[in-house]
Formats: C-alpha cells, structure tokens, sequence
C-alpha cells in the first residue's frame, strides 16, 4: 500500500514537472515572439520611408531613359523591397 502510494506521488510529481516546464518554455516563446514583434514593428517606418523612396527613384530612372541610372534604382529598390518584405514577414510571424 505505502509502494503504491509512493508511486502515485512521483508520478504525480513527475506530471508537476512537465507542465511547470511546458508554461516556462511558453513564458520563453511569448517573450521571444513580443521581442520580434517589437523589433520589427521599430524596424517598419524607416523600411515603408526607404522603399517610398526607392519605388519614386525607379519610376522616375525609367521616365529618364537612362540605362544606368535604372539600372541603379533598380537595385536599390530590390534591396528596399527584400528588406521591407522581411520585417512584414518577421512581424506576422510574431
């Protein structure tokens, strides 16, 4: 009788355990995902401003003909855009 309790008590203590450890993995997730999301959401503003920035000077390289000019715009706004497309994608998967 007293085997059999003590069994049912580590068991009990062992289940004690997992699920503390589950809320402390949990807490550590949340805490990571809020750290990302905030990060990304600090990160945006400059990111919509740079790509705002790169879109008008690609439109205006094609206005002008230019193959060097558009050429360079081009690569920055690819840039612009690799970047801005992260952060959208870092902040939803937060």
């Amino acid at each position: 009788m007293l085997a059999q309790g003590l069994d049912q008590f580590y068991l009990k203590k062992g289940e004690e355990y997992l699920a503390y450890e589950k809320v402390r993995t949990a807490r550590q997730n949340l805490e990571t995902s809020q750290d990302s999301l905030a990060a990304a959401q600090a990160d945006l503003p400059d990111a919509y401003a740079a790509f705002d920035i790169a879109d008008y000077d690609l439109t205006s390289a094609r206005e002008s003909k230019d193959r060097e000019r558009f050429e360079t715009a081009k690569a920055a706004y690819d840039a612009a855009k690799l970047v801005l497309d992260q952060l959208v994608q870092q902040e939803a998967d937060a």
